[in-house]
């Protein structure tokens, strides 16, 4: 019995055996019912049926992804865009020579001090950046006209753009053309920028805003801005310092543009006769406020004459013609003081200057003219007074 019954159990492991090896080893994810169409597809066909169906399985499950994406803000821009340092047009040989040929066009300068700055180390050279904004967006302007029914949206799109800078008038800063340059990673060192005003992001911000203002085709427009760039672009520029004489006279150059401002020493002869052109002047000056002075105690007579024999009144001829030669009187006074006035438009350091490009001293013959015809008016208040007054 026990050999029978290992038999048995031998048989039946044999048959399980056999099934298993029958069945497929791979499991398919999803189970469909076999149908007579199916059934009769080829496979290439079933393939191609079972891609579509995939392909709208996946764009669904995608559908919903793309439906939660938000536009992207605008990136407030909160600091300079780029820092780029310019490359200079001319080398330091070439704004040294540039600055003595400037000093050679200049008349009644000291010969020792040409010929000093002809010598080969005359300069102290120093180099600097001198700082300009340059600031440009795409303004972006929004407004409607017309009612709430029959409202209309404008838009207009403009460029606008500034160059900033707080350099002196002699540098021409603004003026620097098509010019190349490096972008800086960080700033410049102050200690290495020429000393003149600086501006903050947020100034250059308010100052581009408030030029876009002024460019807006409509008073109320709302004002956006697209593309905004903020760039500070580093100009290298040149002092060169000559010292002659015990005083330093400096010379700047921008190696830009090529501007170009020189100081120089004048020769003594040129500022002697500046002295002497000065003290003419306070002569003249002196003289012309004694006739003022001569002709307003004139009026002063003249206005306590018609008080005192009118009882300051008008109501007769007499009365009135007296009142009206003190008013004279008062007005011939009031005009020598003008003369005396415009005497100090001469300046020692104005005359000095003209002659460096003219060659000689301005003799301020105005000063003297307007003397002489103020002494005319002083003479012609005694005549009034004495004849119509009196």
């Amino acid at each position: 019995m026990a050999t029978v019954d290992k038999k048995q159990k031998g048989q039946a492991e044999a048959v399980e055996t056999a099934e298993t090896v029958q069945q497929p080893t791979a499991q398919p994810t999803e189970v469909t019912a076999a149908t007579p169409e199916t059934a009769a597809q080829t496979p290439a066909e079933a393939t191609q049926t079972a891609q579509p169906a995939a392909q709208e399985t996946a764009a669904q499950t995608q559908a919903p992804a793309q439906q939660t994406e938000t536009p992207k803000k605008k990136v407030k821009v909160t600091d300079f865009t780029a820092r780029i340092l310019l490359e200079g047009r001319f080398s330091q040989d070439e704004a040294i020579a540039a600055i003595r040929a400037k000093l050679q066009t200049y008349r009644c300068l000291d010969d020792g001090f040409l010929k000093k700055v002809e010598e080969k180390d005359a300069f102290e050279i120093k180099k600097s950046y001198l700082p300009i904004y340059r600031l440009k967006a795409t303004a972006e302007y929004l407004w409607k006209t017309g009612s709430k029914e029959t409202a209309v949206d404008h838009t207009e799109n403009k460029p606008v753009s500034v160059i900033l800078h707080g350099a002196e008038a002699f540098w021409n800063a603004a003026e620097i053309g098509d010019c190349k340059g490096t972008k800086l990673e960080k700033p410049k060192a102050e200690a290495d920028l020429y000393p003149c005003k600086k501006f903050a992001f947020k100034d250059c911000q308010k100052v581009l805003r408030q030029k876009a203002e002024q460019l807006a085709p409509q008073k109320k427009a709302k004002l956006n801005f697209v593309d905004e760039e903020y760039e500070v672009l580093y100009v290298p520029v040149i002092v060169a310092t000559c010292e002659y004489g015990g005083k330093k006279y400096a010379m700047h150059f921008n190696t830009v543009n090529g501007a170009c401002k020189v100081e120089y020493a004048v020769s003594q002869k040129t500022v002697a006769v500046a002295d002497k052109t000065m003290a003419r002047v306070a002569k003249n000056k002196r003289n012309i406020f004694g006739f003022f002075a001569y002709a307003l105690t004139f009026a002063v007579l003249a206005f306590v004459k018609w008080s005192t024999d009118f009882g300051a009144s008008t109501a007769t001829d007499g009365g009135l013609k007296a009142l009206i030669m003190a008013i004279v009187l008062c007005g011939v006074s009031l005009l020598v003081l003008f003369f005396w006035s415009l005497c100090f438009i001469y300046k020692k350091q104005n005359l000095i200057d003209k002659a460096v490009k003219k060659g000689r001293v301005a003799k301020a013959s105005l000063s003297g003219f307007l003397s002489f015809v103020s002494c005319l008016f002083a003479l012609a208040s005694v005549v009034i007074f004495a004849v119509l007054v009196l």
